[in-house]
């Protein structure tokens, strides 16, 4: 399969059209990383309402937290949903190679960004703690998922032409990411806003896998 068209304009207009790509999707990211502190320090006083054995009513900074880590999960899944929605139409073209590329990357800073927040804000550093705590659904999986992420978006910043080889392993890891957002927001997360946001990536991904089927049909 091949990648995306970089001869379709010269370098200049190329270079342009790929930093305008690149600030459209940094700023959509920056706005999703501040309404997430700003949301949930908004909202630091109305009881936690997803797994509220969680919560911690001696510890109001802890539970700040946990709501701040919780949002920006969920700026992470809003991120990815232009890059799992143009998942397959990804290499027809270099501006949708740039929408997805861009989107994807922000996703993976995003994911890094709730990380490190949670080990720092909730946890204190504390490794141990945040593996053994409840609150953590699944912290080594999710270590493996960013290192294996982290080498995808390499490739990509580097592949001219995308190989079956790279294609397969690409699906794969789309699937292991919206694997563990659903791990996190619809079995272990139990808040509404979590269970939308995740089941609308996911639809993202039916939908763009649906469309590129049936064009596949009528080829």
């Amino acid at each position: 399969m091949k990648g995306p068209a970089k001869s379709i304009m010269g370098k200049k207009l190329q270079a342009e059209a790929e930093e305008q790509a690149w600030t459209r999707a940094v700023i959509r990211a920056a706005f999703l990383i501040v309404l997430a502190f700003g949301a949930a320090w908004w909202w630091r006083d109305v009881a936690w309402q997803g797994r509220t054995e969680l919560a911690s009513a001696s510890d109001p900074a802890s539970d700040l937290a946990l709501r701040q880590s919780a949002y920006l999960a969920w700026a992470a899944m809003l991120i990815l949903m232009p890059a799992f929605y143009g998942f397959w139409s990804r290499n027809r073209s270099a501006k949708a190679w740039r929408t997805w590329r861009s989107h994807w990357t922000l996703g993976l800073w995003l994911l890094v960004l709730h990380l490190l927040w949670s080990a720092y804000a909730a946890f204190g550093w504390n490794v141990p703690a945040m593996i053994d705590s409840p609150r953590v659904t699944a912290f080594w999986p999710a270590l493996a998922l960013v290192a294996w992420w982290a080498f995808d978006v390499w490739i990509a910043s580097r592949q001219e032409e995308e190989t079956r080889l790279v294609m397969v392993e690409r699906v794969l890891l789309s699937l292991a990411v919206l694997a563990l957002f659903a791990k996190g927001a619809l079995w272990e997360g139990d808040t509404l806003v979590g269970t939308v946001l995740c089941a609308a990536l996911i639809a993202s991904a039916v939908i763009s896998g649906h469309d590129a089927w049936k064009k596949r049909g009528r080829v």
